[in-house]
């Protein structure tokens, strides 16, 4: 694993990994930064845990950038924190952004962990095995932590605390419910709590921090106003913005004397231009000072913020290494706003909230469509989500849209375009009982209605890309897609993805491999010139696999040359659930028709120890991983492969005819276990399935072994043109010519064989001549008698193994690797000369090994040797 991004693992945003730039008075913490220092040298586990307002934030993050510090940081949401699997991805990310930071030596192993496929366990295990190196310990700050609950308070936690050795030590800070998730580790005496008795401010530090403000606060009055607030940090702050010690009599007794706090003591004390900007600019928790000025109409958007943010108006600042700068306020501060906003202009917060969801609707889909509900926008959710929900999934964010669908009001909920959207992410999810009874009631809406309109109809299409397993159904709803993406020109983001995902579907239903590989390609240009790197990774993998799968394999070769397919352990997203290991597929099954078997069979191994579903790639790796065995006969690697087939589906799903592959596979191990015939009665039945190129070839090629040319060429006759890839073409041109050469029609049959190797020579297409029975072996040799353009291909592919030979033929000999190999060339018309050079070899060499060969098969010419039969 290297230390460049992984194509399918997406990090989370900068400001999300990185501090706060805080000013206020939590500089001033000394006590605290000390006790935290404290903690963390004796404990595995630090806990911040306190209600709103004790400033833990803004603590922490004067305390992570503190000189020598060596601190990761992570700023968790619901979406983060709702399973394991994406929050290791935000340590991840945090340990990634702590990286450059750091020594050569640690920098660099921090930058090789990547989330690991195979799970959260294996995940884990890379994450300690690389801490375990660092030469110096690291700690990292989950801030919100509260919003892990109990996913971090697991095994996950527990593990990294006992396996690390104290090469990393977690500070978490989050409200009082972080207290219950980590009562065991608390008991056991590895983690400790700091919480409000340790966070409230001590008189002195009231009095000092008046003091940093400019206010004279005598210590009698400092006294009385702990007395008040119990030294709540958010209080004393209220009190010193508002200017006026002792008059906000509040501490933290509920929220309805905090927002009277907020209205009359903070934002009453204000100028009005800035009083105005903060109720308007609390809209969005999260923004910048584009997004500022359209909340607020103020053109001095970016002064306004930076005041805020350096008066310590509950604001935290976010700056990135390239001069970007994010705002984020203060989650109480920014709720009492809202509510004071709500309580004396509702309709005014419910168009604010319209305003940031048509300014995030681009870019923050998510955010948008939550402000949208909170505006009672039903129409203008709708018409963010028909926009951008295809880009949502892709991008793996089907759980998170599905939560905030799920919160959608009764009668908008049961819209059908809902229910299919719903639908669509369950599936990706993997609960397919959910996505179809969804389906099924979205369907039953539907039929009620008297017109369905053009806008459902376009998401019905979609969403049946996702949720239908009848190849049949399937190829209208893509034919219906493909109508609907027509109207998307316009908008090239959008249409970027609906190509894409065209792309994909066409090429799970193999009708026509060609289409596949325009559209894959169409939605890469579009998604590499309109900077969407996610799809441009997800249509390259995509892409790799339609080549190949086309039979392009020249062009797949430069694809993965270009792109360095990635390690098995790059993928933990959403989308892997569809596409996990597809780029090693690809390059797999490049090789098998290539005649590269041990790397295929290798390839195809790491997939299965890799792990997937049955209907995953690692599937498809299962059954190519039969064909293998079946080429090379190994009676071991036969039985293993039989095994393996229980790990592939018994059903069709989103297409694909995971019997009529698992059958196939099946059948090809009897083959090569000597029973043709038995063989051939699996797949007797298999010509009447529609769009199985590659397992009609290969049941075309069983039925010429068990003696049935007839049902043979039916079978070939059952692959529709569009779907006669290359080595497909290949593989049915050499069943037909051995059949034509076993009927006396030889002519036809070395007609058909040099088409064959026409084709087979453009991308190296070798596996259809491998085949290694006698009836082959002699048309190939009798071919290269006969006459051809392609000596040198044709004496390679009689050169491939003993086989080639019978064994009565060989004397009980054995002929030498080279020796085989010349012997190929000896059935050509080459001469000695030529056979040297396209060998790179003397001409005394080749003639060394023919008299060897000669000697060993018992003969004194060449042409002797040629004609030998078992």
């Amino acid at each position: 694993m290297g230390t460049r991004e992984i194509a399918q693992w997406k990090p989370l945003p900068w400001f999300l990994v990185s501090p706060p730039n805080n000013g206020g008075p939590a500089r001033s913490r000394e006590r605290l930064l000390r006790l935290i220092d404290e903690s963390v040298d004796l404990y595995p586990l630090t806990l911040l845990s306190a209600p709103s307002g004790y400033a833990k934030t803004a603590l922490l993050s004067t305390w992570a950038v503190a000189e020598g510090r060596r601190v990761a940081w992570l700023s968790l949401s619901r979406h983060i924190g709702e399973n394991e699997e994406s929050l290791l991805g935000g340590i991840i990310s945090s340990l990634h952004r702590l990286a450059p930071r750091l020594g050569a030596n640690d920098a660099h192993l921090l930058s090789r962990i990547f989330p690991d496929d195979q799970g959260t366990q294996a995940t884990l295990e890379l994450v300690a095995s690389r801490l375990l190196e660092l030469d110096e310990p690291i700690v990292m700050v989950v801030d919100d932590a509260h919003l892990g609950g109990s996913t971090l308070s697991s095994a996950l936690l527990q593990t990294l605390t006992d396996h690390c050795q104290n090469r990393l030590r977690f500070v978490l800070a989050g409200t009082a419910e972080l207290n219950q998730s980590f009562n065991r580790m608390l008991a056991r005496g590895i983690a400790t709590r700091l919480g409000p008795a340790e966070l409230s401010l001590t008189v002195a530090e009231i009095v000092e921090d008046f003091h940093r403000a400019g206010i004279a606060l005598s210590e009698e009055a400092a006294h009385s106003l702990h007395n008040e607030n119990g030294g709540w940090p958010i209080a004393v702050q209220l009190e010193i913005v508002a200017g006026s010690p002792g008059s906000g009599g509040t501490g933290p007794v509920g929220h309805s004397v905090l927002t009277e706090f907020v209205a009359t003591s903070i934002l009453g004390q204000m100028r009005p231009e800035l009083a105005e900007f903060v109720l308007a600019g609390t809209t969005c928790l999260r923004l910048d000072a584009t997004l500022a000025h359209l909340l607020t109409g103020a053109g001095n958007s970016s002064a306004l913020l930076e005041e805020c943010a350096n008066q310590g108006i509950f604001l935290d600042r976010y700056e990135s290494g390239e001069h970007r700068t994010v705002y984020k306020w203060r989650q109480e501060f920014s709720t009492q706003c809202q509510q004071i906003l709500d309580r004396t202009d509702s309709g005014r917060r419910r168009r604010l909230n319209a305003i940031a969801a048509q300014a995030l609707a681009r870019l923050f889909p998510m955010d948008a469509m939550s402000h949208a509900l909170l505006a009672g926008d039903a129409e203008a959710l709708m018409g963010i989500l028909r926009e951008q929900w295809l880009r949502i999934v892709i991008e793996s964010g089907a759980a998170e849209l599905n939560d905030i669908l799920l919160q959608l009001p009764g009668d908008v909920a049961l819209n059908p375009e809902i229910l299919l959207i719903r639908s669509a992410c369950l599936d990706l999810l993997g609960d397919a009982p959910g996505s179809t009874l969804l389906r099924l009631q979205a369907r039953g809406a539907l039929s009620a209605m008297d017109v369905v309109p053009h806008q459902v109809r376009a998401t019905l299409a979609f969403a049946t890309l996702f949720t239908e397993n009848d190849a049949g159904a399937l190829a209208i709803a893509v034919d219906s897609a493909r109508e609907h993406s027509a109207e998307l020109q316009g908008n090239p983001v959008t249409n970027a993805f609906a190509m894409f995902f065209l792309g994909w579907t066409e090429l799970r239903l193999r009708r026509n491999p060609a289409a596949a590989v325009r559209m894959l390609r169409s939605a890469l240009d579009q998604a590499e010139n309109s900077g969407l790197h996610t799809l441009a990774q997800r249509a390259r993998a995509n892409l790799m696999l339609a080549l190949s799968f086309g039979g392009y394999f020249s062009s797949a070769r430069a694809l993965m040359a270009k792109y360095e397919v990635p390690g098995q352990d790059a993928t933990v997203l959403e989308w892997n659930h569809y596409d996990g290991a597809i780029e090693h597929f690809a390059r797999g099954f490049a090789d098998y028709w290539q005649g590269r078997l041990p790397e295929a069979n290798q390839t195809f191994l790491d997939m299965v120890a890799q792990g997937g579903h049955q209907a995953s790639y690692t599937a498809l790796a299962r059954v190519f991983l039969a064909f293998c065995a079946a080429d090379t006969g190994d009676a071991s690697d036969i039985r293993a492969a039989e095994s393996r087939l229980d790990g592939v589906s018994q059903s069709h799903q989103h297409g694909v005819p995971w019997p009529i592959y698992g059958l196939i596979a099946a059948a090809s191990l009897r083959a090569a276990s000597g029973e043709p015939d038995a063989a051939f009665e699996m797949v007797r039945d298999i010509r009447d399935v529609a769009h199985v190129p590659v397992c009609l070839a290969l049941a075309a090629e069983l039925a010429r072994l068990a003696g049935r040319p007839a049902d043979a060429l039916q079978m070939l006759g059952g692959i529709s043109s569009t779907a006669m890839t290359s080595y497909v073409s290949v593989s049915a041109l050499i069943t037909s010519a051995v059949i034509s050469r076993g009927r006396g029609e030889g002519d036809a049959a070395h007609r058909q064989l040099e088409k064959a190797l026409d084709l087979a020579m453009k991308e190296s297409i070798v596996r259809p001549f491998a085949g290694g029975d006698d009836a082959l072996v002699q048309l190939l040799t009798e071919h290269a008698a006969w006459g051809t353009a392609h000596e040198g291909f044709l004496a390679a592919r009689l050169a491939q193994g003993p086989d080639n030979i019978s064994r009565q033929a060989m004397l009980g000999t054995q002929l030498s690797k080279r020796e085989q190999e010349v012997f190929g060339f000896l059935r050509t018309t080459m001469t000695a000369e030529e056979i040297a050079a396209t060998l790179f070899v003397s001409v005394n060499t080749v003639r060394t090994h023919q008299r060897s060969i000669y000697r060993k098969l018992g003969v004194s010419t060449r042409r002797d040797a040629i004609r030998l039969r078992p």
